[in-house]
């Protein structure tokens, strides 16, 4: 991902496949995140396993995570979902 944003940084056009690819693999990346904070709080909360997971790193692990989760949910709708539709409907237009 990094090579990604050095490409475009450097004002390189990358395919807009590859660009669709990347928030995909960074948006499952965050719900992993949101997951697996999910179940060390089960963890914490119903076994007597030892976790040494803090309750305020646990609340900020999963704010932060479910704050990226949102962003690139919403950045995946209005410029892969959001802007293909608003092309089609243009190209209908065009079409009548």
């Amino acid at each position: 991902m990094y090579f990604y944003y050095t490409l475009t940084a450097m004002g390189i056009k990358v395919p807009r496949k590859i660009s669709k690819w990347v928030t995909i693999i960074q948006t499952t990346q965050m719900l992993i995140g949101v997951m697996i904070s999910c179940c060390v709080l089960w963890i914490k909360q119903n076994t007597d396993w030892k976790c040494q997971q803090s309750r305020a790193n646990l609340s900020l692990a999963f704010l932060i995570y479910t704050t990226f989760l949102i962003l690139f949910l919403h950045f995946y709708w209005s410029t892969y979902i959001r802007h293909r539709s608003i092309k089609s409907e243009s190209d209908k237009e065009k079409k009548l």
